[in-house]
């Protein structure tokens, strides 16, 4: 199952759709680099219909206590509107079986190699003395 990917829509379309389906969230409504964060309070059952038309047009919660913006007030909604969100992977990183597998050490096989032949037992005899 694979999640298609969000439309990349402007700033100022995002803006005049909020001025249009919800001009009271627009007023709270800051900009923040390539995002727009709303400042607006939505908790609370009343305010259910308002968070599911921003998910869907794009908008995000921010679950870890909100993103502060440079005028003090704390945005919880936003949407980062053209910037992509980041790829965060899910779960433990799988291991490459390349690193996972144990080294090995080929220079006993080529030893018995060279004992095969009664002259190279002497020489290999002779160069670990």
């Amino acid at each position: 199952m694979t999640k298609k990917p969000r439309e990349r829509i402007p700033q100022s379309q995002v803006l005049e759709w909020l001025q249009q389906q919800h001009p009271q969230l627009h007023t709270g409504a800051e900009i923040d680099r390539a995002w727009i964060w709303l400042t607006t309070n939505l908790q609370g059952e009343h305010n259910k219909p308002i968070r599911e038309s921003l998910k869907s047009y794009g908008f995000i919660f921010h679950r870890k206590g909100g993103h502060h913006l440079s005028s003090g007030k704390l945005g919880m909604w936003g949407h980062s509107c053209l910037k992509p969100l980041p790829f965060k992977r899910k779960g433990k990183p799988n291991k490459s079986a390349s690193s996972s597998a144990e080294p090995t050490d080929d220079t006993e096989n080529q030893d018995s190699d060279f004992t095969d032949n009664p002259i190279d037992s002497d020489a290999l005899a002779f160069l670990n003395s």
